[in-house]
């Protein structure tokens, strides 16, 4: 007995194969501009294709961690992914307009956008965000879980091996 799946069902599958694709890359990307910023040398080995081996390593444990942690269930992985293009989209999008109130008028005259249209934008995008989070609770909690648990990587990794700090030091023993 052989169950009839519908179309649409392997064009989302295959969609989603795609957006998981997209993250790797960015987030291989990513941990390579993080390893050079704070000195993580052995991040950074290469092996005889010239492939960042341990950077793919640890984004297939990551990723099969995911996996595990929803059993597999595409529908799970598929709203974990969508909030987080939103929530990146609702960041960057702030970030443009912090920017734009703060310093843009001065620092970027010959870039002209209209900053009301820009915080249309941004509500409009929250809103979905909003929307996603409470319709999504599943996708919601383990994409918040992800994100805090690489932001307080982040954060700790950030506070020990700062470049910052290296620059902070020279300029409190120079004062001495």
């Amino acid at each position: 007995w052989q169950m009839v799946q519908h179309p649409s069902m392997h064009l989302a599958s295959i969609t989603l194969i795609m957006a998981v694709n997209t993250a790797f890359v960015a987030s291989s990307e990513l941990i390579e501009r993080i390893a050079h910023r704070y000195g993580f040398d052995w991040i950074l080995k290469v092996n005889r294709f010239d492939s960042l081996f341990v950077i793919h390593i640890f984004n297939a444990l990551f990723y099969s961690a995911i996996i595990f942690i929803t059993s597999g269930q595409q529908m799970m992985l598929a709203e974990m992914y969508a909030l987080g293009l939103v929530a990146s989209f609702v960041i960057n999008v702030g970030s443009l307009l912090i920017y734009r109130y703060q310093k843009g008028k001065t620092e970027a005259q010959g870039y002209t956008s209209w900053r009301f249209g820009t915080f249309l934008l941004f509500i409009f995008l929250f809103s979905c965000l909003v929307y996603l989070t409470i319709h999504k609770p599943y996708g919601a909690a383990l994409w918040l879980g992800a994100t805090a648990v690489s932001l307080a990587i982040g954060i700790a990794v950030a506070r020990k091996r700062s470049p910052e700090l290296k620059q902070k030091r020279k300029g409190d023993s120079a004062m001495d």
